[in-house]
């Protein structure tokens, strides 16, 4: 195992923690995490599934904070 797919194996699992405790600022930092991994293992598609999670959520926030 690379060290890439150790980071991934510990994203997912600080996900699942995160999803647990409804921790959005988490949840977002973890899928843009594991969008960093998948794009670094060049697998785009991937990596862009976990990017725009991650934005829906950031943006998400934002308006909730906004409004």
């Amino acid at each position: 195992m690379n060290n890439t797919d150790e980071s991934l194996k510990f994203h997912f699992k600080a996900l699942k923690l995160r999803e647990f405790l409804k921790d959005s600022a988490g949840l977002s930092s973890s899928y843009n995490n594991i969008g960093n991994c998948f794009q670094k293992k060049q697998n785009y598609s991937q990596a862009l599934k976990f990017h725009f999670a991650a934005l829906k959520l950031k943006k998400n926030r934002t308006l909730l904070r906004n409004s």
